[in-house]
């Protein structure tokens, strides 16, 4: 197995294999963020061998991607203390996705506040929407699905993919009344 090049700490002490990639970050901060951590590790380790000890013995967590974990660790360990990285809308959502999956409740603020910091980029509109309606974030799905039937340019196929059928039914019906409205008024 590889080692992360990033997240494959020397000085860590858990080691996580996530797909075909070792991890080795500090279970401090998974425990301080994730109920979920806490009470992994909570558990009596086994003495020969303990889970996430070396890279012989990791805690391998099932279904999830590589790239999946390497957002939420970029959340735990951004480039300095002022500054978290510059991380896509797409990479945002990866860590919301395994934020809400593991219980990190301020990570999902901090992806949700990300994200809707980057609504200046009318492309990351139709992801919040569909991130915002998988989480259940119903404030958060209503601005930005009205600020998607409110921007000049149509659904684009990438974007009607991520909403689905039903959401992009009803953005073009909306869109259709406001321009149609706004036509009436000239």
């Amino acid at each position: 197995f590889g080692r992360h090049e990033r997240f494959y700490f020397d000085d860590g002490n858990v080691i996580f294999l996530v797909e075909d990639t070792l991890f080795n970050v500090h279970r401090y901060f998974l425990k301080r963020e994730s109920p979920v951590f806490r009470d992994m590790f909570a558990l009596t380790p086994d003495a020969d061998a303990p889970e996430g000890s070396s890279d012989e013995h990791p805690i391998v967590l099932e279904g999830t991607k590589s790239l999946d974990f390497a957002c939420l660790l970029a959340c735990l360990y951004p480039l300095s203390v002022i500054q978290h990285d510059d991380m896509p809308a797409e990479h945002w959502s990866l860590a919301l996705d395994f934020a809400v999956k593991w219980q990190f409740h301020d990570i999902r603020d901090l992806a949700v506040m990300k994200m809707m910091d980057l609504t200046t980029h009318a492309s990351t509109l139709a992801l919040q929407v569909a991130a915002a309606r998988k989480h259940n974030m119903e404030g958060w799905y209503l601005d930005a699905f009205i600020k998607l039937c409110e921007r000049g340019r149509p659904i684009t196929p990438e974007e009607g993919e991520l909403l689905g059928m039903l959401d992009v039914i009803r953005i073009s019906a909306i869109r259709t009344k406001l321009h149609v409205g706004a036509g009436a008024s000239m």
